[in-house]
């Protein structure tokens, strides 16, 4: 074939193809009325609205997890949030100041980071209503709580490592049933611990 040939044989083939891709645009074209293709567009634009904004944890603090570096404490589904909830003693909300882990009574309950022990009471009394409680100091001014536990496995000025055993769930202090109170300090401040944590699923009994 002489080159000639083959340059009208190529000219010919890229014309076709803008002649089908042409059609096939005109054929969906004609297909779908306008208001259908404008419910395509803002489906697609939702789409991708949530998907840029989704994350591990509430309102993207899965960069929050990430930098504080802990680990669940314990496996399980969070059974109350922090903040204003329902009162399980009594009419009317209160205050929670950490989240609540659902677990079995003597589940080991692990170090969310490495630390020092700045707390821990034991013998089970009410303690203010967190019964047996372990305070931990972390890097970066950070100290996570865990409270209601059936027993207290380490001791005051011990250092941890993450992962490590430091206790057992229980339902000592103000408490309705077995469970780990999760509570994190920033600079000596109760905060919200839900975003310094990988996820926990939310049990349906979780305040709204």
């Amino acid at each position: 074939m002489s080159e000639r040939s083959e340059y009208k044989q190529a000219a010919a083939k890229k014309a076709t193809n803008k002649v089908v891709k042409k059609a096939a645009f005109g054929c969906l074209g004609s297909m779908l009325s306008l208001p259908v293709l404008l419910v395509i567009l803002i489906v697609v634009i939702a789409a991708a609205a949530f998907s840029g904004g989704n994350s591990d944890t509430p309102d993207g603090s899965d960069v929050v997890a990430s930098q504080s570096g802990f680990i669940q404490p314990i496996g399980g589904v969070m059974t109350e949030r922090y903040g204003n909830v329902e009162n399980p003693f009594g009419p009317g909300g209160r205050f929670h100041a950490g989240m609540d882990i659902g677990c079995n009574k003597d589940d080991p309950i692990r170090a969310a980071a490495d630390g020092v022990v700045d707390r821990a009471d034991s013998g089970g009394f009410y303690n203010g209503g967190w019964g047996n409680y372990i305070i931990i100091g972390h890097s970066n001014n950070l100290k996570t709580g865990y409270a209601h536990l059936n027993t207290v496995g380490v001791t005051l000025g011990q250092q941890v490592k993450q992962g490590q055993v430091i206790g057992y769930c229980g339902t000592t202090g103000a408490s309705t049933a077995p469970h780990l109170h999760v509570e994190v300090y920033a600079n000596g401040t109760r905060i919200d611990p839900e975003p310094y944590f990988p996820k926990y699923e939310r049990s349906s009994i979780v305040s709204p």
